[in-house]
């Protein structure tokens, strides 16, 4: 009789089991969740080459100065100590034809590094299930504010790495 009862508990447990994983997999294909997901990695993908030309730019003109450059190979020695000489290689590369940006280059790169923060906010705008998105330039702001707010995260945890000393 037990033997029966259990049986039967398996079988309707497998049941549910299979009909709740046959509803996921469908509202999952039927919802725009992919087309997200590839619109993120898209303009993740298409940001980065901007996005890293204002970095050397950056960095080239923060290693114009002798006594940056040996703290930013000071730097490397700490964190990369193989590959030294490629790194100092390259910040001397920098230093001798930096990339000069006028303001308009800059607004330039930055506007097309905002695609990845502007695809983000409409996933999880979308995800959220909200009804009247941000106007064009209010939406374009917002993916400023978080390129900004990525980039001091991003500067406050180098400062901590190179600040305290590893373990």
């Amino acid at each position: 009789m037990e033997f029966i009862q259990v049986a039967e508990r398996v079988k309707l447990y497998m049941r549910l089991t299979s009909a709740a994983a046959w509803h996921a997999l469908k509202r999952f294909y039927s919802g725009h969740d992919l087309t997200f997901a590839a619109s993120i990695a898209y303009w993740a993908l298409l940001s980065l080459f901007p996005f890293l030309l204002l970095i050397m730019s950056v960095v080239g003109a923060a290693t114009a100065d002798d006594a940056n450059r040996t703290a930013v190979i000071q730097f490397a020695l700490d964190y990369f100590p193989t590959r030294v000489e490629f790194i100092a290689r390259q910040l001397d590369a920098f230093r001798q034809t930096p990339l000069r940006l006028g303001i308009a280059g800059v607004a330039g790169l930055t506007w097309a590094s905002l695609g990845f923060f502007g695809s983000v906010s409409t996933a999880v705008n979308y995800a959220w299930g909200v009804e009247t998105p941000r106007s064009f330039l209010k939406h374009r702001l917002f993916a400023f504010l978080m390129l900004v707010t990525a980039g001091l995260m991003f500067l406050v945890a180098m400062v901590m790495v190179s600040a305290v000393p590893i373990i």
